[in-house]
């Protein structure tokens, strides 16, 4: 059986052929897409639109209609999440540098071919039943507060790169070999004024942020206004927090009067996941369920990240909170999507859909995963030119590699990732530069990224007291910068500042510095130091993120960052 006929018989996709759908017109191509929305919701009971107003929607077997879980990710590379699975033919995909990274770059072009190749991998998983359509991608927060754990997943603070990033990322995401359809459909994020967590007794399910009107207009919005009026992003997603008051799930100034009629957003609006609960429970902006229910329905709010509509929905109708005419809209919304993204339409004559597992971790998505590492890498000192290393100058030296970060894998990938198909850790991307020469590598950890244990420090020194060259790996990780949890401080973990102290005291030559990090740390003293030969951030650089700081301290690449 051809793949184009396993496609059209797919459980995962209505049957526009010879289903219930066929003689309808969902199915009628040469209709408005907004028209064939609003002629199979007019078809449902209200029993079955209410359980199409969550991420996890229901299939409606009457009308060959199958279950969608509208809850995919994506970020820097096919990532975990409820409709995303790693198995069979497709067990891994590309992991790319994180967002932070991909600012760093400054490349609006890297970025684009970076988004471009995601939606190809995430349209290949689609086609095998292991992703959705829709993705909650990208985080276009502006990271104005170095302490905030999610700034890796965003560009970072200036209002002005991040547009460019949401220009660059939405097209790549979103638009490709056929213009009839959307590749997938991304998601613009948080909207608006979310950059808090959980800090100093505050966490993001109550927080308000008191933005003033020029606050709002010069910071907050511009990335959210290039997202939606010059890209015309498939969704947004409403943030947990309040602003001046409101929650923003609730928020109609914001989602109906900025997005709609300032913006001319035209596509739907999602909660943030327990978002809609939020407006009642954390922010008492409402007191009952009922009431909730139309607070974010009518506010704007189409798709629950949740249960709350499918729990309420119905009982705010029956107390005439919201009329039907309220859930039609915010379904004729959602499903306009869907058929925007060819979900109904016949699998022969769509180019997406015939994308598989040979256009997953290819040689060219390889190679643009390092390009990614490589050319957001940051050189942040560099004294008497002590880089690039020549490998002609160090045969039959020894460099020692040491530090928590030295053979990180997993790290490398951020947050929001996915399986990669390898980790090139930096003591491998190392031993692959000099693999032929007589210069030794040899690594010690020293300590962990945090907390007490110096029980490494002895290996850690003795290995730095005989070594011609000592490069110092370290920075932070999950368990100190993540989604629900800010920093409190913005210094290096005392344990690697405590090892490096000793380092300096046995060292042969100046030490080089590599910090793995979402965020700025406090190195004024390495950056003041005569004995720190050179400082350099790598971020969190994805899959190949070890051979490129390889490639980089070697000079065999140059960022130019």
């Amino acid at each position: 059986m051809s793949r184009i006929s396993v496609y059209a018989q797919s459980s995962n996709y209505p049957d526009c052929q010879s289903g219930p759908l066929a003689q309808l017109p969902i199915c009628d191509q040469s209709l408005p897409s907004r028209q064939r929305a609003a002629d199979i919701i007019s078809r449902m009971t209200t029993a079955e639109k209410i359980t199409q107003m969550a991420t996890t929607a229901a299939a409606i077997p009457r009308l060959g209609i199958p279950k969608y879980q509208w809850w995919s990710e994506a970020l820097h590379g096919v990532a975990y999440a409820p409709g995303v699975t790693f198995d069979g033919d497709l067990p891994a995909a590309t992991s790319f540098a994180a967002p932070i990274n991909l600012g760093a770059s400054f490349n609006v072009r890297l970025i684009y071919r970076v988004a471009n190749a995601i939606s190809t991998e995430a349209r290949a998983f689609n086609n095998e039943g292991q992703a959705g359509l829709t993705f909650f991608t990208p985080n276009i927060n502006i990271f104005r507060d170095p302490r905030w754990g999610r700034g890796q997943e965003t560009p970072g603070e200036d209002p002005f790169l991040t547009s460019q990033y949401v220009y660059a990322l939405i097209n790549g995401l979103q638009r490709g070999e056929d213009d009839r359809y959307l590749k997938i459909g991304a998601n613009c994020k948080h909207f608006a004024a979310y950059d808090l967590d959980q800090w100093n007794g505050t966490d993001r399910f109550h927080f308000n942020a008191l933005v003033s009107d020029q606050d709002l207009v010069e910071t907050y919005l511009p990335p959210f206004e290039t997202c939606i009026r010059d890209v015309h992003v498939a969704s947004i997603m409403c943030s947990f927090n309040a602003i001046n008051g409101v929650p923003a799930c609730a928020n109609k100034f914001l989602m109906d009067t900025i997005a709609r009629k300032s913006f001319h957003f035209d596509g739907f609006v999602i909660s943030d996941c327990g978002g809609i609960d939020t407006i009642m429970y954390d922010h008492h902006f409402t007191s009952t369920v009922e009431d909730t229910v139309a607070a974010a329905l009518l506010a704007g709010t189409d798709l629950d990240c949740g249960t709350f509509y499918q729990r309420y929905a119905q009982q705010a109708l029956d107390n005439k909170t919201i009329a039907e005419s309220d859930i039609d809209r915010a379904l004729e919304r959602t499903y306009n999507a869907l058929i925007r993204l060819g979900w109904f339409d016949p699998p022969e004559q769509q180019f997406y859909r015939h994308l598989n597992k040979n256009d997953v971790n290819t040689v060219k998505t390889q190679q643009l995963a390092l390009d990614s590492a490589q050319e957001s890498i940051v050189l942040l000192k560099n004294l008497n030119n002590a880089l690039p290393l020549n490998i002609n100058e160090l045969k039959n030296k020894k460099i020692a590699l040491i530090g928590p970060t030295v053979n990180a894998t997993i790290l490398m990938q951020s947050n929001y990732y996915g399986r990669a198909p390898y980790l090139i850790d930096p003591v491998l991307g190392f031993k692959s530069i000099t693999a032929g020469t007589s210069i030794d590598i040899e690594f010690a950890y020293g300590c962990a990224i945090s907390g007490t244990d110096e029980s490494g420090f002895t290996t850690a020194i003795e290995l730095a007291s005989v070594a011609d060259v000592v490069i110092f790996f370290g920075g932070l990780d999950q368990s100190i910068e993540a989604e629900g949890c800010d920093r409190s401080s913005i210094t290096l973990p005392r344990i690697q500042y405590d090892l490096l102290k000793r380092i300096e005291e046995v060292v042969q030559s100046p030490i080089h510095v590599v910090i793995m990090s979402g965020s700025g740390i406090d190195l004024t003293f390495v950056r003041d130091s005569s004995l720190y030969g050179s400082l350099i951030w790598m971020g969190y650089p994805g899959q190949a993120g070890g051979l490129a700081i390889a490639n980089v301290i070697f000079g065999q690449y140059n960022p130019a960052g």
